[in-house]
């Protein structure tokens, strides 16, 4: 069965590789294609043999060693991995399904930024382990972190209620040199992180994208453990997906803004809110 499914994803590849070259089109099909190509790219970005390989296949449909590579590779991912499988099937089957099954068209549902930034190998065994313990690593420092965290809120005490105008200018001044702050220690030469309005405002833009990228997955956590956001704001961030648009939260006397798409990256606002 994983078989048969690989093979329809390659051969929806083929096709529309093929129409490439004879500068022909078919919206419904080349849609299609498009929604298979998102989801084979999670195998061959780790991978670069079955990366030559689509390559390969773009030049020449007709290239048999690259055919069977590619279809190797995903039919192993789709034995290995039932969430990858379920996201091929259902690209696979937006035009084509299976005789004597009336399936209506799904469009394929993105993974979350964070899961197309660690992405899912389908090479060797031992390759697999070196990726999953690459992913791991990160992990287990992002726990560290939040548990951190959390110790550190729970030892500090309560400070003393100032006067409401105290308190006012106060939460200006603290606000404004927390986004400078986060700025200095986390991204001081990025371009792709500025401050703005008057010191209130911290801009980022094109954090990991695909094309053009700004701040790696790192810097962006620095930024947002500096200023405290919550972990329902994290896990918020990193839910969102092209299809999400604008998203916003509120949290420490900021509003946050921001919009995820996996080639343009995030771009994230954070506001001090000022009344």
């Amino acid at each position: 069965m994983d078989v048969e499914l690989a093979a329809g994803a390659v051969a929806i590849v083929r096709a529309f590789y093929q129409r490439e070259l004879t500068k022909t089109s078919d919206e419904g099909a080349d849609r299609v294609a498009a929604a298979v190509l998102d989801v084979v790219e999670l195998v061959v970005r780790n991978d670069p043999p079955t990366r030559g390989a689509l390559q390969s296949l773009r030049s020449n449909p007709d290239d048999g060693p690259a055919q069977q590579l590619l279809l190797g590779r995903l039919t192993q991912a789709a034995a290995m991995y039932p969430d990858y499988r379920r996201a091929l099937e259902v690209a696979v089957r937006g035009t084509t399904p299976t005789p004597g099954e009336a399936v209506e068209p799904v469009a394929p549902q993105p993974k979350s930024w964070l899961a197309n930034i660690l992405g899912e190998s389908s090479a060797p065994r031992w390759t697999v382990i070196a990726g999953v313990m690459a992913v791991l690593v990160p992990l287990v420092s992002l726990i560290t972190w939040l548990a951190s965290r959390v110790i550190e809120q729970a030892k500090q005490a309560t400070p003393p209620n100032p006067s409401p105008t105290q308190s006012s200018s106060t939460g200006a001044s603290s606000g404004a040199m927390a986004l400078e702050a986060a700025r200095s220690k986390c991204a001081p030469s990025e371009n792709s992180v500025r401050i703005g309005d008057g010191g209130h405002t911290l801009v980022i833009d094109r954090a990991v994208a695909k094309e053009n990228p700004g701040i790696d997955i790192n810097t962006l956590a620095c930024i947002l453990d500096e200023l405290d956001v919550p972990d329902s704001v994290v896990s918020h961030i990193e839910a969102t997906t092209s299809l999400s648009g604008i998203q916003k939260a509120n949290f420490n006397g900021y509003s946050a803004f921001w919009t995820y798409h996996p080639d343009r990256g995030l771009h994230l606002t954070i506001s001090q809110n000022r009344s």
